[in-house]
């Protein structure tokens, strides 16, 4: 009876003992990247970002030269204001407005592919780098992997921050798909 007593204490304190264990979940590690930082540290980003400004350029080029030649036009209206018959300057007028107008709606159109073009640029990286920050995240370990801006994040630890990692893997696999093609 006694053995039994003994037998059953021993029982339940390894049982109470390995209890937590079964139900302890792993320590949490928990990764923050800065998509942001990555655009402007990766390669691929500072290549997008060559482009955009180099086709931001050529588009404020065209801007200006054509804002150029309305302004010619107008000086010509206001110098010659005096001169042309009425019908003729109500019709330079109207030439001028024309112009003006499709500075317009060549800016706004501009405006829009600019917004268009980043926003394609960035959502294809944005897409490698899930790939990558995903295989990443399983071979390291990590539980999750959350993008610093979007989560709203507030305050992290610094070796929480796997970005740096983040950007040396991203520009490998960015490397292996040019070399590939």
């Amino acid at each position: 009876m006694r053995s039994l007593t003994i037998f059953a204490s021993v029982f339940l304190m390894m049982v109470c003992l390995s209890v937590p264990s079964l139900y302890s979940a792993e320590v949490a590690k928990i990764g923050i990247v800065d998509f942001q930082r990555i655009m402007m540290e990766s390669s691929q980003g500072k290549k997008i970002q060559a482009e955009i400004k180099k086709k931001g350029e050529e588009m404020q080029k065209d801007l200006t030269e054509k804002g150029g030649d309305i302004n010619k036009i107008q000086e010509d209206l206001q110098r010659e204001q005096m001169v042309l018959s009425r019908e003729r300057l109500e019709e330079k007028e109207r030439d001028f407005r024309i112009r003006v107008n499709d500075l317009k709606e060549l800016k706004k159109k501009y405006e829009l592919e600019m917004r268009k073009l980043t926003f394609e640029n960035t959502d294809a990286i944005r897409e490698d780098l899930f790939k990558v920050a995903e295989d990443y995240g399983k071979k390291e370990g990590f539980l999750m992997i959350i993008e610093k801006t979007e989560a709203g994040v507030v305050y992290f630890r610094s070796n929480m921050d796997v970005t740096d990692d983040l950007i040396k893997l991203y520009n490998d696999f960015t490397a292996k798909q040019t070399s590939g093609k």
